[in-house]
């Protein structure tokens, strides 16, 4: 559980940086830097885990 909700804030911190990085230099995906375009991919699968962990109180 406790996993589960680190897991959440840092999926949260990431989208947060993604969001407020998109909006400074919102070109296209080729303008995004290889970091921000990391953090994007890496954020998806870690916030649908932290929220099927948090739902369904999946052991960590």
């Amino acid at each position: 559980m406790v996993l589960a909700l680190l897991n959440l804030l840092a999926a949260i911190i990431l989208l947060v940086m993604g969001i407020g990085v998109s909006f400074a230099s919102f070109d296209s995906w080729k303008a995004w830097s290889k970091l921000e375009r990391t953090m994007l991919v890496l954020w998806v699968p870690s916030s649908f885990y932290a929220v099927y962990s948090l739902l369904w109180q999946v052991p960590t």
